[in-house]
């Protein structure tokens, strides 16, 4: 390793359980490393969705920043009840299924 220490290296062993370094400087390097020990290689599930119905989607126009229309309203509310008890695990009052769960400390922050 003494050959090495002039060097700029990361060392993630395990899928980033343990991480080594030698000689990060800088902002990129920086960047790097942060970009590196944050990334989460566990499988976990990815919603996506598209925007409720607007007036203009109703108007046939696309493009530009209107409101949503009735059945945009109504897909946000099943959205956002979806969210809460399948995604989040909260109950119908907004309290957490599980005491312990993990998202719980995060979403108070969203609430």
């Amino acid at each position: 390793e003494e050959a090495e220490k002039h060097l700029t290296w990361i060392k993630l062993i395990d899928a980033g359980r343990q991480v080594t370094m030698n000689n990060i400087r800088g902002f990129l390097p920086g960047k790097i490393v942060q970009f590196l020990m944050n990334l989460n290689l566990s499988t976990h599930p990815i919603y996506l969705s598209r925007h409720g119905e607007s007036e203009y989607n109703v108007l046939g126009k696309i493009g530009g920043d209107s409101g949503l229309s009735e059945n945009g309203e109504d897909y946000a509310r099943v959205l956002a009840q979806y969210a809460h008890t399948h995604i989040l695990g909260l109950n119908e009052d907004g309290s957490f299924k599980d005491p312990k769960n993990k998202v719980a400390s995060h979403t108070r922050l969203f609430t």
